[in-house]
């Protein structure tokens, strides 16, 4: 991995040293990163993945996006208080939001922003409230279901590192060159992933790259996946099995315990 940082680097600032600044019309970036793939089998616990490249401009800024080319719809519970106790009230379906989403950026979205450019590309968690679609499936509607929904999918997702928004993130090094990393969290999905990265200089974007990361599993856990997608009921005898062993294994510890 080590190595291959260090070649990375080394021709980014080669690349940097020869590649004159582009006229407004031809405007470029090159970007590129430390592996195309990540492999999750049982002991995955997450991995970085190192990205940087070049800026078009000097006095251009630096937005870069990562989110999964695919997700799917999925349902979320909210809660609410019935008699004396806590107990899902409602069932919502929430589409157009993204399995995984993080931001990084040169300075702070507000400063380098317009509106317009943040709505189009989907910068910043106010876009996505915006083109959420929330389907009440079980319970009553209130006014504040989707500020409610919404803020607590953020919550959850930001608390496995699925969500964030990072500012003054990424390093532009001389006006030309910028590198960063992403984390890619040890929950997330099989699947491609989409990194796009901005060059922004006056509010509007004068340049897009655009990198592909693919994260597949592999032995065990690609086999159990599989197993879950396409057996059910296979998959369930298998949970009920090892849940049983280890209530075994953990009684044959501590037999004797307390002692």
């Amino acid at each position: 991995m080590t190595r291959r940082l260090l070649q990375l680097a080394l021709a980014a600032w080669c690349l940097l040293a020869w590649v004159p600044a582009a006229p407004a019309a031809q405007q470029e970036m090159v970007t590129d990163h430390s592996q195309q793939s990540i492999e999750v089998d049982i002991r995955f616990h997450g991995e970085r993945i190192y990205f940087f490249g070049t800026v078009p401009d000097p006095k251009a800024e630096v937005v870069v996006k990562l989110v999964p080319l695919k997700s799917p719809p999925i349902k979320l519970t909210r809660k609410g208080k019935v008699v004396l106790f806590w107990m899902g009230v409602k069932q919502f379906e929430i589409k157009r939001m993204p399995f995984l989403y993080k931001i990084h950026s040169s300075r702070p979205l507000k400063e380098i922003l317009s509106p317009e450019v943040a709505a189009k590309y989907r910068l910043g968690y106010q876009t996505l409230k915006n083109d959420m679609e929330l389907t009440l499936l079980k319970g009553t509607p209130t006014p504040d279901d989707r500020d409610v929904m919404f803020k607590g999918f953020v919550e959850l997702k930001e608390k496995f590192n699925l969500y964030r928004i990072a500012e003054n993130r990424i390093r532009i090094r001389k006006g030309r060159l910028f590198d960063h990393y992403f984390t890619f969290p040890d929950k997330a999905k099989e699947g491609d992933y989409l990194v796009e990265s901005y060059a922004i200089k006056d509010g509007r974007v004068i340049a897009i790259a655009r990198d592909k990361i693919t994260v597949r599993k592999v032995g065990i856990t690609a086999w159990l996946y599989r197993t879950a997608q396409e057996n059910g009921l296979l998959y369930g005898v298998l949970a009920v099995i090892i849940a049983l062993g280890a209530g075994l294994l953990v009684g044959v510890f501590f037999k004797g315990g307390g002692h």
